[in-house]
């Protein structure tokens, strides 16, 4: 019965394994192309974190009476530095590729939206590109990638800027610009689906009004 259920649980994590892997393969592979070094890094200190108080008693398997403080003072002073670099490692080569809603930095699967600003916005050369007119004598930005968003502000980038969220996660020098518009200048937001996203590509081909479709105007 044991061996049964050891062979059971073994497949069943071989093919919970197998699953994850079909999942993220290209996410991964990725990875692995783009960020090889850190990665690596990433996995060879998490490796020796775990085995190092394993290594350290080891090695004093052999004395007569081990000093046990003294060992686990030295495998402490060394987990620290090389867990502080193993972190290191992971905000290099992992953290781009989980997703921003989950407090990650992939924006591949982040809202688009579209802000329809008050007339006491300030247009300048920095957020013009990121606005348009609505129509109606007002103003709305583009359609954007979510950032961020707080009490006091809301933050968008151009999904077309520097690649787009596909290019963004590959490389910490591949970085979009930025738009900041307070709270006390929105007047609405519009979150799209992939739907609308559609039509407001299609309006943008044909000179319609990338918005009116998706906002029922």
């Amino acid at each position: 019965m044991g061996a049964a259920f050891r062979v059971f649980f073994d497949v069943l994590v071989l093919y919970l394994f197998y699953r994850f892997a079909v999942q993220y393969k290209v996410i991964f592979l990725e990875m692995v192309r783009t960020r090889y070094f850190p990665l690596g890094s990433f996995i060879l200190f998490t490796i020796f974190i775990v085995l190092l108080p394993l290594l350290m008693d080891w090695y004093s398997g052999g004395a007569k009476e081990p000093n046990r403080p003294g060992v686990s003072a030295l495998s402490i002073c060394m987990m620290l530095p090389i867990f502080y670099l193993s972190l290191m490692c992971f905000s290099t080569a992992v953290f781009s590729y989980i997703p921003a809603s989950r407090g990650g930095g992939d924006y591949t699967v982040a809202p688009i939206i579209v802000i329809k600003v008050k007339s006491g916005l300030t247009v300048d050369s920095a957020n013009a590109r990121y606005l348009e007119a609505d129509g109606q004598g007002g103003l709305r930005t583009h359609p954007s990638v979510l950032i961020e968003e707080t009490s006091a502000a809301i933050f968008i980038a151009d999904p077309n800027d520097a690649g787009g969220p596909a290019e963004w996660r590959k490389s910490q020098g591949t970085r979009p610009g930025v738009f900041a518009i307070a709270r006390q200048n929105v007047e609405a937001v519009q979150y799209l689906s992939p739907e609308d996203i559609k039509r407001l590509r299609t309006d943008r081909t044909t000179g319609e009004g990338k918005i009116n479709a998706a906002m029922g105007k």
